[in-house]
């Protein structure tokens, strides 16, 4: 009979074509999405709002990031663009490094355990050591902080560029400080 040929017909060519397998088209298809979620947030900005509310309350003056990135190698770092602190501002960096506790990137509470500043320009205000003394706020707690070739801006008087590594205690005072350059070290 035609519909018993016509079943036996279908039978061949199911049995003839491959099996599916889900499970690895499942796996292919979640580990491509999470290649994709890596590099997504490499390129996505953050929300600059808590980095600033953070080191606003820390250091007791308004704190402006022009961009907040999270990379995740070759180690997790926060990347930090264009950073003004104070009103007129007493501080300038071009960009900074922070090596963050993880458990603390998306909190409230920021913890780094060091932060590396490039292009770091002071003046005679930031000099005088209310920015960096000690505060009551928990909001921002730093460990170290190093910068490469820090300039001075302290009208008319001409510095070197400067090498510092300044650890902090827990409160955020200083707790050992060393300048330098290629031909001083103090």
């Amino acid at each position: 009979s035609e519909r018993e040929a016509a079943e036996d017909t279908r039978a061949a060519s199911a049995a003839s074509r491959p099996k599916r397998n889900w499970g690895r088209t499942i796996a292919v298809s979640l580990f491509g999405i999470l290649v994709v979620a890596i590099a997504a947030i490499h390129v996505v900005p953050l929300d600059s709002a808590a980095y600033e509310k953070a080191a606003s309350e820390r250091f007791g003056v308004p704190v402006r990031i022009g961009a907040v990135n999270v990379a995740l190698f070759p180690l997790p770092q926060v990347k930090f663009e264009r950073i003004t602190v104070g009103t007129e501002p007493e501080l300038r960096i071009a960009r900074a490094r922070a090596a963050p506790e993880i458990g603390t990137v998306f909190t409230e509470r920021k913890v780094f355990r060091s932060l590396e500043l490039e292009g770091l320009v002071l003046t005679p205000a930031a000099l005088s050591g209310a920015l960096w003394g000690a505060n009551a706020s928990e909001a921002l707690r730093i460990q170290r902080i190093t910068a490469k070739a820090a300039k001075f801006d302290l009208g008319g008087l001409v510095l070197p560029p400067l090498d510092i590594d300044a650890r902090l205690n827990a409160d955020g005072g200083i707790q050992a400080l060393t300048l330098g350059n290629a031909e001083l070290k103090l």
